[in-house]
């Protein structure tokens, strides 16, 4: 926010606060797709999906039949399309939130 009025000569708005938090989630959906893509690409080799279902079962307290599943989510088109939808609309929206409450707090004196 600093940055915004040191840059513009303005103060931030609220609107203008939710425009950059938006932005920053279009950033953060953009790094967490590309990790989604290389989690993907990896589950097409077997060995490293009994690796990795061998290391969520110790490290979490699921069951194997749940992280089988969560596995498989990762594997079908439409739940990796869910998946990607679901956190493009949450990132996007709470970061746009966040940059709205920002900009009204920091505008207050």
């Amino acid at each position: 926010m600093y940055l915004y009025r040191r840059r513009t000569g303005q103060q931030i708005t609220v609107m203008a606060g939710a425009r950059l938090g938006w932005i920053s989630g279009i950033v953060v959906f953009a790094i967490l797709t590309m990790l989604l893509t290389i989690v993907v690409v990896m589950l097409s080799q077997p060995d490293l999906v009994q690796s990795l279902r061998e290391q969520m079962a110790k490290m979490s307290s699921l069951s194997p039949e749940e992280v089988t599943r969560r596995i498989d989510l990762l594997r079908t088109p439409s739940s990796l399309a869910a998946v990607l939808l679901e956190a493009f609309v949450s990132y996007t929206l709470l970061t746009a939130l966040g940059g709205a409450v920002g900009a009204k707090f920091l505008s207050r004196h």
